[in-house]
């Protein structure tokens, strides 16, 4: 199948899709006289690309888009009326709803690479019918195939008379289709049809038989929250911890579904809640999308504080999904809410820099450090500050954030705030001690930061703070010549320009060129 790995802030488990399958089916039927099966995957495609997404986000918020909840499109159903989870014979309504949009990420490039790297999950791009004809369409179906591919249409419709027609004339249950690479099974299991799996089982069908990538029929049912086809799989003897081909345990991907209902018929098969993904060394419960999920998982044994190849805990990793509710758990069966990964960010610093207060407050409530910093020396305060998020700033120096803190290159808040031209957070800052005179490794204040970012209104908030208003706009910089006003005059910051000269920047000094500010 076409397939692409995404290294996307969604990181939720996917699995091929049958769309493509849909399509094949019923060019194959159109073609061939057609068959109740076929002709029903028309609609199908259009009722898939309506609940396709998988979205939920942070509840109120502040002047950030937070970081997106898990996202990742599900399996089609042929039929138009039983997939995604929500039909067929028992699709789990205890997961997570779909809907037909999805919420930007709002993350900067950094913020979202530790979103992904901490759901440590694998998504593959889906296929659309297009794509799927265009590179499945070379070898042509004969009659024989076209029976086949009926069949694949039959068992996500859950069509079982069509299929038991279709067997008796020696079609082979094991088929894997050439078109969408998957098999009657993986069809059956992707639209919960329930029925239809115990027909095509008892038909000779091998409940771990894999299509063209290895993905088994379990993994998909567990992926698309169909409790009652995982049931009957694991029943049929499935093996509970084949990994998909992306590393992901079936406990994992109904994990990150968010269905409980295949979460517990997992773990009642003996599927181990500790299993890693080979390839990301994320847990089960560090993919867990509900707060029903994440209990069941703890209460089944899982190790609350078990991290992933980047480091990170479950508790990070909810936190970067933007999984409140699961942090809430985590939280209260004991996890260490500032435990730091390889780079020491800790879940706090996450939800800072994504700008999502009500996980900063949830987690400030759980006892988080308002001041631990990064190994580089940032500190959350610094981070909402750069945002600028005001109302983080304010949570955070409530919670006794140190406003004079410095980083290793001794760039403090009230630069960061700067940088960002935020008036109410250089106000925020001020207010609770922060140095105006304070300077960075290259001896630069904060003023000269707001002068450079063109921020005028940063600037003037600066300058009505700085104790010597003379000397900082002659000489912004240690050892230089050039004063604030050539600073802005060189970018051209006109609106900066105004402010100095309001705050009384000499417009005849030079940088001992004999050059002033007018002639540059």
């Amino acid at each position: 199948m076409a397939e692409t790995i995404v290294a996307a802030s969604e990181g939720r488990p996917h699995v091929p899709p049958v769309a493509a399958a849909a399509a094949a089916a019923a060019a194959a039927g159109a073609s061939s006289g057609g068959s109740r099966a076929a002709a029903a995957a028309a609609p199908a495609t259009s009722a898939a690309s309506a609940r396709s997404r998988v979205t939920t986000s942070y509840g109120g918020g502040t002047a950030a888009t937070p970081p997106p909840r898990a996202t990742y499109s599900r399996l089609a159903t042929y039929s138009g009326g039983g997939g995604g989870g929500g039909g067929g014979d028992g699709g789990d309504s205890s997961r997570r709803p779909s809907t037909a949009s999805t919420t930007a990420s709002g993350l900067r490039p950094g913020a979202a690479a530790v979103s992904a790297a901490a759901r440590g999950a694998v998504v593959r791009a889906p296929a659309t019918v297009a794509t799927a004809a265009a590179t499945r369409a070379s070898p042509a179906l004969t009659p024989a195939m076209r029976r086949q591919e009926r069949l694949l249409a039959a068992a996500a419709a859950g069509m079982d008379a069509d299929i038991g027609a279709l067997v008796a004339h020696g079609v082979d249950v094991n088929w894997v289709s050439p078109v969408s690479g998957i098999t009657p099974l993986i069809a059956a299991a992707a639209n919960g049809r329930a029925h239809t799996l115990a027909r095509l089982l008892a038909a000779g069908a091998g409940v771990d038989g894999v299509g063209a990538d290895g993905t088994t029929p379990l993994f998909v049912a567990a992926a698309t929250g169909q409790a009652a086809a995982v049931a009957v799989l694991c029943a049929a003897g499935a093996a509970v911890d084949a990994a998909g081909r992306g590393g992901a345990t079936p406990l994992a991907a109904a994990a990150a579904c968010g269905s409980e209902g295949s979460v517990a018929a997992l773990l009642a098969s003996g599927a181990n809640v500790n299993r890693v993904n080979a390839a990301t060394g994320a847990s089960p419960l560090a993919v867990a999308s509900t707060a029903g999920v994440a209990r069941a998982l703890l209460e089944a044994g899982a190790v609350r504080e078990a991290r992933n190849a980047a480091g990170q805990t479950p508790l990070t990793c909810a936190v970067a999904a933007g999984f409140l509710e699961v942090a809430g758990v985590l939280m209260a069966a004991g996890a260490v809410v500032d435990a730091p990964d390889g780079t020491g960010v800790t879940p706090l610093m996450i939800a800072v820099r994504a700008g999502a207060a009500p996980a900063v407050m949830a987690l400030l409530h759980g006892g988080a450090a308002a001041n631990h910093a990064t190994a580089a020396g940032e500190s959350p305060l610094m981070a909402a500050a750069g945002g600028p998020f005001p109302a983080i700033v304010n949570l955070l120096l409530a919670s006794g954030a140190d406003a004079r803190h410095a980083s290793l290159r001794g760039v403090t808040p009230l630069h960061a705030a700067a940088r960002a031209g935020s008036e109410a957070v250089i106000a925020a800052l001020l207010a609770a001690g922060a140095a105006p005179q304070a300077v960075d490794d290259g001896g630069v204040t904060p003023l000269v930061w707001a002068v450079e970012a063109n921020a005028p209104a940063a600037a003037a908030a600066l300058l009505a703070a700085t104790p010597d208003v003379a000397a900082a706009l002659a000489a912004p910089r240690p050892g230089a010549a050039r004063s604030l006003l050539h600073i802005a005059a060189s970018g051209n910051a006109t609106a900066v320009i105004a402010a100095l000269l309001v705050a009384g920047a000499p417009v005849d000094a030079d940088e001992g060129l004999i050059i002033t500010p007018g002639t540059q």
